[in-house]
């Protein structure tokens, strides 16, 4: 009987306790409760975490992962300073320091350029999307940028998973990762009900990701980046952990050839190389400052990159479908209109330039400069969409907008593609 539960609850646990989730934060966005993002959905997050982390004792993964190794304290103190008060304070400080943009955005558009007008269900998607593309790019900088990989090191120092190592963050990255998850939502003016709901997702997926509990996903592996997967990530092995970046969608993984699942395969020992890294909080606060306690050193050397082949055809079969789609596309509004000919040029060079680096992409060093093609398509296809077939605004508000999304787009993807090339990432 108990074994029957476990392979039920492994297939519908995870699917159950966040669609419970998702309507319990719709139900109180529907009641006109919602005052303070922070804080209303906190008891439906202590809720999911409570379910977890009675899961983890009935069907644990690993049974001597729920031993506690004296870590229970140090995440606590990540999940109290780190995570909490960190969050507190980046947040107000993000909304003071892009405040001006944000306000001749919302001034040359005549209001924010979020779309708050959808469901708020695809509201959490593209928020979900939008974040998860920066967190990816910054969680695999973090393991392939020797610097930025001491302070990853203290997210990767657990010798067991369980809910709380959602937590292990040093606060200097964490400020980081803060940056995808806020700046993006502060400049569109994203509303309370999106961000509530993008919260209540983001904090359940990490109890989840990192849970020690008995869990089959299934196809939603292919969207969900869930246990199964993360578990690989945490490998002491480095071709096994310099996989599966994704924070809460594994989309992004997919698309630039870092998705990596073993179906037939569970992970072994998980952790750093070093069993003398620090295992208290202020110990690896301080660790990225002294030397090479992470062992560097043999992290550099033996570091290679995984190449997935199913992945890399995926990303070149859907490079070369998302330019044919935009060609189209564009072809279609400029039938029908011809205010927008001076912007559909580029987009037509994009999807060109896409087709050849999606061809020369058989070789990894031209892929960065395939990322820099689609951020730089994803920001026009989203201000299509959004923008030009939208009636209500005039062109000349259109166009700003347009400017301002290619222009943050490529700012951050230029530079990511010349870290990336001088790391041969």
């Amino acid at each position: 009987m108990k074994n029957n539960l476990k392979h039920f609850f492994a297939r519908t646990l995870f699917p159950l306790i966040m669609g419970g989730a998702m309507v319990a934060g719709f139900l109180t966005i529907e009641s006109g409760t919602v005052k303070n993002v922070l804080t209303a959905g906190t008891p439906i997050i202590l809720v999911a975490l409570i379910v977890i982390a009675l899961f983890e004792r009935v069907f644990p993964y690993k049974k001597s992962w729920n031993k506690n190794n004296n870590d229970i304290q140090n995440d606590t103190w990540h999940l109290v300073f780190t995570q909490i008060i960190i969050g507190r304070i980046m947040g107000p400080l993000w909304i003071f320091l892009l405040a001006g943009i944000t306000a001749t955005l919302a001034e040359s558009y005549g209001g924010t350029i979020w779309p708050g007008s959808w469901n708020i269900f695809g509201q959490l998607t593209l928020a979900l999307l939008i974040a998860e593309f920066g967190r990816y790019w910054i969680h695999r900088w973090s393991h392939e940028v020797s610097w930025l990989w001491k302070f990853h090191a203290v997210h990767h120092s657990p010798k067991r998973l369980y809910f709380l190592n959602a937590a292990r963050f040093h606060p200097i990255e964490k400020i980081l990762f803060l940056i995808p998850e806020t700046v993006p939502f502060i400049i569109m003016g994203t509303s309370e009900n999106a961000l509530l709901m993008y919260a209540i997702f983001n904090s359940i997926h990490g109890l989840f990701q990192h849970s020690n509990i008995y869990i089959k996903m299934g196809w939603l592996n292919y969207i969900f980046s869930m246990t199964e997967l993360h578990r690989w990530h945490h490998s002491k092995r480095i071709k096994e952990s310099n996989t599966n970046y994704g924070n809460n969608l594994i989309v992004w993984d997919l698309v630039f050839g870092t998705f990596f699942w073993p179906k037939k395969q569970e992970v072994a020992d998980i952790g750093l190389i070093n069993p003398e890294y620090p295992k208290n909080y202020i110990g690896q606060v301080k660790a990225p400052f002294m030397g090479d306690l992470d062992n560097l050193l043999i992290f550099i050397q033996i570091q290679k990159n995984t190449p997935n082949m199913k992945a890399k055809i995926l990303l070149r079969i859907g490079t070369i479908v998302l330019s044919v789609l935009l060609i189209i596309g564009e072809t279609i509004v400029l039938v029908k209109t011809d205010k927008y000919w001076p912007l559909s040029i580029d987009d037509y060079l994009a999807a060109i330039y896409l087709i050849l680096i999606a061809y020369l992409s058989k070789n990894n060093k031209y892929l960065p400069y395939l990322m820099v093609g689609w951020a730089f398509v994803l920001g026009n296809m989203y201000a299509m969409l959004f923008n030009r077939l939208d009636p209500i605004y005039g062109s000349g508000e259109r166009i700003n907008l347009l400017i301002a999304i290619n222009f943050i787009a490529l700012f951050f993807l230029i530079f990511s593609a010349i870290v990336l090339k001088k790391n041969k990432a």
